[in-house]
């Protein structure tokens, strides 16, 4: 989808819609860059590019990528997971996160369960160990 980070009658906005290329926003304590591109990059060339840096990466979307996967599932917004198990599919999820019972193979958070969904994050991809656990 496409955004816009900086709003409509700022200079940023405006030096884009004349044709810029690339606009950076910059404060004190942020920075924003908004870059023309070709095609969509992927998680990881997202990853290489921006986040380098950085010990563990969350983004929204990216459905069948073969990173490991949390779905938050909304029963009201989709009678059943987006991310299913069919063949030509992407690896199983880590995790699901619902306000449903929903059938599935991996652990099963509730949507105000955010610590328990920490908890494994920080196990099963950062290698840390929970506070009185055996190894």
């Amino acid at each position: 989808h496409c955004f816009e980070v900086d709003r409509e009658g700022k200079d940023s906005w405006r030096h884009a819609r004349a044709g810029a290329e690339t606009v950076a926003i910059s404060s004190p304590g942020r920075v924003a860059v908004i870059k023309r591109v070709e095609r969509e990059m992927t998680l990881a060339e997202l990853a290489e590019a921006f986040f380098a840096d950085r010990e563990l990466v969350v983004a929204e979307g990216y459905f069948r990528s073969d990173h490991p996967r949390i779905e938050v599932h909304r029963s009201e917004a989709h009678g059943r997971p987006l991310c299913g198990r069919a063949e030509g599919e992407a690896p199983p999820l880590l995790a699901m996160v619902s306000d449903a019972a929903v059938d599935t193979e991996c652990p099963l958070f509730g949507l105000d369960d955010a610590a328990g969904v920490a908890a494994l994050v920080a196990r099963r991809l950062l290698g840390r160990r929970e506070r009185g656990m055996c190894s």
